[in-house]
């Protein structure tokens, strides 16, 4: 069971922030949500979000 929930939350680290932050990941995993966005190098031109992959950003510049 655990095997399955730790393969949830890597498919949920693949996704856009904007979409992270519209569900309850933000909530139910903020240890997760804050290694996405604790070594920001990229900005989102959308949204402002900053992580550090430019993958979870829609429109990614470097910082």
């Amino acid at each position: 069971m655990g095997d399955d929930n730790k393969g949830k939350k890597d498919k949920e680290l693949d996704k856009k922030l904007c979409k992270l932050a519209k569900g309850d990941f933000l909530t139910d995993s903020l240890k997760e949500y804050k290694a996405l966005v604790g070594k920001g190098k990229y900005l989102c031109r959308k949204c402002g979000r900053v992580a550090g992959r430019k993958k979870n950003l829609c429109k990614a510049e470097a910082l």
